[in-house]
């Protein structure tokens, strides 16, 4: 039977339940076939969409009772931004939130290391913002560049 068509098994197991009390002889197969014959027979098309609609409007409304509970708990258990997220998120607000001399790190190594050194608490900090600003320029920094950054991180290593 197409699914738009078969009737709703709540209606179902109740025609199933009143025909087996009305005629106990009847195999399974039997009632199915009276089962089906009714609902084909004397309920109107539109009656069949009626019962049907009302059956999906309480499954429906079933499901959304089921979804809102699991979103409760959910919501219960764990904070509204995963913990990973906000670490990540504190870290690089550390690291962004520095804005360093403008042309800084066009200029000497030792220069950029000195800034470095003077504005950060601590070697991570000073590598994590050099670390930062060479990631951001990526391929567009020149091979003498990089060295040169490079440079300013092994005097930072030694600085500390």
């Amino acid at each position: 039977m197409p699914e738009d068509k078969r009737p709703p098994k709540k209606w179902w197991n109740m025609m199933t339940k009143i025909v087996q009390r009305k005629n106990p002889e009847y195999t399974k197969e039997n009632v199915d076939r009276v089962v089906g014959s009714i609902w084909h027979q004397k309920m109107s098309p539109s009656k069949q969409k009626e019962n049907f609609k009302e059956y999906e409007t309480k499954k429906g409304l079933w499901l959304k009772k089921i979804q809102d509970e699991v979103k409760e708990k959910q919501e219960k258990e764990s904070p509204t931004t995963p913990i990973w997220e906000d670490k990540v998120s504190s870290v690089l607000n550390k690291i962004t939130a520095y804005i360093p001399p403008k042309d800084l790190f066009t200029q000497s190594a030792e220069v950029i290391s000195n800034q470095l050194y003077k504005d950060s608490k601590d070697l991570k900090q000073a590598m994590s913002r050099l670390n930062f600003y060479m990631n951001r320029a990526g391929s567009n920094l020149s091979k003498e560049r990089i060295k040169s950054l490079e440079k300013a991180k092994d005097l930072l290593r030694k600085m500390y």
